[in-house]
């Protein structure tokens, strides 16, 4: 018990109590306390936020994925075949294929036929793509786009992340990562009424190399939003030709069969190193801009032209220099009008001048000095003859996002 003393004649009376000094320790210690007390469930509280985020992120990533996996699997169901004989001249299935924008042609919806002339989808590169449908009408295959683009401005930049088309919303701009993009659906046809183009947020949860400013604590950057695994085998006989081979050294050093590679792989490492990511952001696949093109040297596709007039009804091109041309390759000739594409069969050398033997009988005549230039779609159209491979073109989503933007660590990622 403690003593309290009086002033009063020197006597001394005994109380029970705590002394000031007592009172201040423990009121001390019990703050330590509590406040060690908060800051455990507050840590507590943030890892639970920060579990459930992660839990939502992998969750519409997935959603989002699992979606484009069942569609882009349908790409090139019930396009126009106009000549079954001559797929140059089809439809296109695949009409874009870059590292943050996919778009392809399929039959999917009864009620929405096909885009024709009157539209143009624009795409981050530069490039774009002209409807191919006659005329105004619901038959036919619709055109799916999928982009980052929210803003719908034909180019990914920044404001991507926050930005979008009128009449829309951008759900990136709500999330807790200043850094994530949201991917958009985008379906264009002929309904009766219009062409269509809304876009349709799928999820916001995605961290992507579309920019530069893009990047980890430590430097690194994440992974494309589309990673693509072509064939070398472009005519699909399973064989390799010096005009097919992409995987070094080219050609070949011993005869081998054609293997598969991803697109702006420049070592053949199966993975795509920090200045290859880089290279490709507005790269997609068939474009001469990348080295290991198969179609293209020097950066521009390889071209020729007419060396004497041709007739219709022809399947020989005789032209000034075969080099770079090969079976397989999808080509386009003719000026003013009156392109027409087709197949390569056959490059025949034997005798002056070069010859390329067509699939298909040409259409229309053509004049001396006409052009004839390979087509990138050769490529997206090329079989995988690989052991274990499905046929046809190969394709990586990626959903990534960093717990915590600007502290480094690896990219959470979904593959489909």
């Amino acid at each position: 018990m403690g003593t309290l003393r009086t002033f009063g004649h020197g006597a001394d009376v005994r109380q029970g109590g705590f002394s000031l000094v007592e009172m201040l320790v423990s009121l001390t210690l019990f703050s330590v306390v509590l406040a060690m007390v908060f800051a455990f469930l507050d840590q507590a509280g943030k890892n639970l936020e920060t579990e459930a985020n992660g839990v939502e992120t992998h969750q519409g990533a997935r959603v989002a994925l699992d979606e484009m996996g069942l569609l882009v699997q349908q790409a090139g169901f019930g396009i126009d075949r106009v000549d079954p004989n001559n797929p140059a001249a089809w439809q296109r299935a695949v009409i874009h294929a870059g590292p943050h924008a996919l778009a392809f042609n399929a039959n999917l919806d009864s009620g929405r036929g096909a885009i024709d002339s009157e539209v143009t989808l624009n795409f981050p590169d530069g490039s774009y793509y002209i409807g191919e449908a006659e005329d105004e009408n619901i038959e036919g295959a619709e055109t799916y786009y999928y982009s980052v683009d929210a803003n719908n401005d034909g180019r990914i930049s920044a404001a991507d992340r926050w930005a979008a088309a009128a009449g829309s919303y951008n759900p990136a701009a709500s999330t807790e990562n200043p850094l994530d993009y949201a991917l958009f659906r985008r379906v264009y046809g002929f309904d009766g009424e219009d062409f269509g183009g809304a876009p349709v947020a799928l999820t916001p949860y995605l961290f992507t190399n579309a920019t530069a400013t893009d990047v980890y604590g430590d430097g690194s950057s994440p992974e494309p939003l589309f990673s693509y695994w072509l064939s070398e085998d472009l005519n699909g006989d399973d064989q390799l030709s010096d005009e097919e081979c992409v995987i070094l050294p080219c050609p070949a050093s011993s005869e081998r069969r054609p293997r598969i590679y991803l697109w702006g792989d420049g070592d053949f490492d199966g993975q795509l190193s920090e200045p290859e990511k880089e290279a490709l952001r507005s790269i997609p696949v068939g474009d001469p801009g990348w080295a290991g093109n198969p179609l293209a040297s020097g950066g521009r596709l390889h071209d020729t032209n007419l060396a004497d007039n041709v007739d219709s009804g022809v399947t020989i091109l005789e032209v000034d220099d075969v080099n770079g041309f090969a079976a397989g390759q999808y080509v386009e000739f003719g000026e003013s009008g009156l392109e027409e594409r087709t197949v390569i069969v056959r490059v025949d050398t034997s005798g002056y001048p070069d010859k390329l033997i067509l699939r298909t009988p040409t259409r229309w005549p053509h004049d001396l000095n006409d052009s004839v230039r390979v087509l990138p779609s050769t490529l997206l159209q090329a079989r995988a003859h690989a052991s274990g491979m499905r046929r046809g073109m190969r394709w990586r989503g990626w959903a990534n996002r960093p717990v915590r933007p600007r502290t480094g660590g690896s990219p959470r990622s979904t593959t489909c």
